[in-house]
């Protein structure tokens, strides 16, 4: 799992992290995880017990083999997404082919924290002239950041 064990409470760290040593910082109000010199996580310190705390951008290379857990994993139950990967997300439907769809968008283009850049952008773009439909939306993606389809 990526979950490592801090106080008596659980914190998801990137995937990268997981089965490996790591080394964790704790503050009056966060908790940061190291992996060597790459910080693989940081949250909010909680101080209460037995919490699971996730962060479901740690997740993202899980859903490429696993799409479904998408709809049914712990870590993406309310997920707060940025608007705009909301709207895409509503736009592209249910199912399966749905979530992978979604899935292949998030991609490796995503920031790890939550911070939104050129992929959302491009969504955007798209949103506003209420095109989104699979092939052009891909080739625009992949115009503004190729890394964004590829797996």
């Amino acid at each position: 799992t990526c979950l490592i064990s801090f106080d008596r409470n659980r914190y998801s760290v990137m995937a990268k992290a997981a089965q490996r040593a790591v080394q964790v910082r704790a503050y009056a109000d966060r908790i940061v995880v190291r992996l060597g010199d790459e910080v693989v996580a940081e949250h909010a310190r909680h101080f209460g017990r037995d919490r699971t705390i996730y962060d479901p951008w740690h997740y993202l290379p899980v859903l490429a083999n696993k799409p479904g857990a998408l709809r049914n994993g712990a870590p993406f139950q309310g997920w707060d997404l940025p608007l705009a990967l909301a709207r895409l997300r509503r736009k592209l439907g249910s199912g399966d082919e749905a979530d992978r769809r979604f899935v292949r968008v998030l991609g490796d283009g995503a920031d790890p924290y939550g911070r939104t850049g050129k992929d959302v952008n491009a969504i955007r773009l798209f949103q506003e002239k209420g095109r989104i439909c699979s092939a052009p939306m891909h080739s625009t993606l992949y115009r503004v950041n190729p890394a964004i389809l590829q797996f």
